[in-house]
This record gives C-alpha cells, structure tokens and sequence, in this order.
C-alpha cells in the first residue's frame, strides 16, 4: 500500500481472535472508517459473528488482500508473526509486550514501505492525557486478573502487564528510562522502579489479583482517578464505549493516519517498543522471590 494514499481504505488482519479482539479491537476497528477488517487468523477458530476466521495466518493472507496485519496472538508469537507481515509487505501494529528482547526489535525491518508499531494503547486513554512532566516522582499500580481475559496459561506478569509501565513512564515524563532497580519479583507481582533521564523516577508494581486495581500518583497527588458511578452511568446511557475501547480506537486511528500519510503525533514508536523489551529483558534475569538490582 502506499503510504501517503490519503483517502484509500485500509484492508486489516488480525492475528489472535480471543477476548482482547472481541472486546477491544473488534469494536474499536468497527468505528474506523479508515480501516476494513478482512479477516482473523486464529486456531481454535472462533464463531465470530460478521467476522471471517481462518486456522492460521497463512491461510487468512492468502485469502484476503491485506495492507496491515493486527498482531494479538501470545507474546512468544509475535516476533514470528511480525516477520510473517513483513514478509507479505503488510504493515504491522503490534500488542505489547511487541517484543520479548531487544534482539527481536533489532530484526523489525527498517523503516521505508513497511512499519511496525507498538500498540500501546494506554497512553490514549483520557486519565493519561496531559503536559509530558520531567523530574517528576511517579508511583503507578496495576493489578488485573488474567482469567478475566480468557488466558487459559496467564502470561508471566512482567510480560503481561510491566510493558504498561514501561510505556507509561516514557509518555508522562517525556524522560528515557536509564536504569531498572529495586526491582523485587514474585510469581504473582513484579515491583521496582525506572530512574529517568531527566531526574524523575517512576515507581511502579504490577500483579495478577481477583480485583481490578489501577492507580497513579504524582508528586504524591493522585491523577488520573478512574471514572465514578454516576460517570460510569452517563457513559452507559449515552452509548459511549468504554476507556480502554476508546484508548484503542484512538491508537488505531493514528495508526490509520501514519499509514496514509498524515500526522501521528502519539504513536507509540520502535524506540518505545526496544525501551519496554530492554525491560523485560532486565526483570526476566532477576531471581524470584527476593530483591535484586539488574
């Protein structure tokens, strides 16, 4: 496809049609008037109404022209399916974690006719909006349980839910993170903290728990507190979906708009991707159940 078509519809992809599809992408995707879903790609072959599944993502590439492929599949996937877009010359947004090693960016073809982007959709929701603030002190918390996403194998929490906080300390701060430490891991959580590069540091811990937690202070001062019952109520009533649809479709409209050419200020980049998968990389040399510094 090319680039800089302004006003042709983009063909879409999906590999991976579980739960994060079905609520998240799929509606989100419906809402792009720049984007038309061809088909998904998946082996358990899911009955997805108004959606055509195929086994396997040779067979949904064969099948349906393509310009992008959405990859959703398990992390230790996605550096083979990246390749497999590149390859067809299909470009490539990614759910994170995108990669596992910093190894694995290295491989994503150099920016020209295809791209491969990071999906991280965080970074658009509404409680992360804001002036980017360095030297500040951050302290984030999220805790989800993975079965609520239909994991039948619960990824490994810093795989699942650390490239959260990796991409969030770059987008608030404007600031690089320079160092991993303090970094104490469980098989349940994983806590530390990023030292930036302009003088801020940004704590976090993430865990797999029954209950939703999200929370994120600054300077000791929470912000971005999630909407209460009554919002929650109008949200509903009014039919508008909810933060983190809407921090998809946000992704996947700049998304669309890089891919014809315009303007995508947000858009997670290859840089964002190497930063989280240095990370994990950092995390996954570490011991469990004890404090230890990478």
């Amino acid at each position: 496809m090319n680039s800089g078509s302004r006003d042709r519809v983009i063909r879409v992809g999906v590999l991976g049609a579980g739960r994060v599809f079905a609520r998240l992408y799929l509606p989100a995707l419906r809402r792009q008037a720049a984007l038309e879903l061809a088909g998904a790609a998946d082996p358990a072959m899911p009955s997805i109404s108004g959606v055509t599944v195929y086994p396997s993502e040779q067979d949904l590439i064969r099948a349906a022209p393509l310009d992008a492929l959405v990859v959703l599949s398990p992390p230790a996937l996605h550096a083979a399916h990246v390749a497999a877009g590149a390859a067809h010359g299909l470009h490539v947004l990614v759910e994170k974690p995108p990669a596992l090693t910093t190894a694995e960016v290295d491989a994503w073809p150099p920016a020209g006719l295809v791209t491969v982007t990071p999906a991280f959709s965080r970074r658009f929701w509404d409680r992360y909006a804001g002036p980017k603030r360095p030297g500040a002190k951050w302290h984030f918390t999220l805790k989800t349980d993975p079965l609520q996403w239909g994991a039948l194998r619960p990824e490994p929490v810093e795989r699942d839910l650390l490239p959260h906080a990796a991409d969030l300390a770059g987008w608030l701060s404007g600031e690089r993170i320079a160092a991993v430490a303090d970094v104490v891991r469980t098989g349940e959580s994983v806590s530390g903290v990023f030292r930036l590069d302009g003088g801020g540091e940004f704590r976090w811990e993430v865990a797999h728990g029954p209950a939703y937690v999200e929370h994120l202070t600054l300077d000791g001062e929470p912000i971005g507190a999630p909407p209460g019952p009554i919002a929650s109520l109008r949200g509903r009533l009014l039919r508008t979906p909810p933060q983190d649809v809407r921090g998809v479709e946000r992704l996947l409209s700049e998304w669309a708009a890089r891919l014809q050419g315009r303007p995508a200020p947000s858009l997670p980049t290859v840089a964002d991707a190497r930063a989280c998968a240095a990370v994990i990389e950092a995390v996954e040399r570490l011991p469990l159940h004890g404090p230890a510094r990478p």
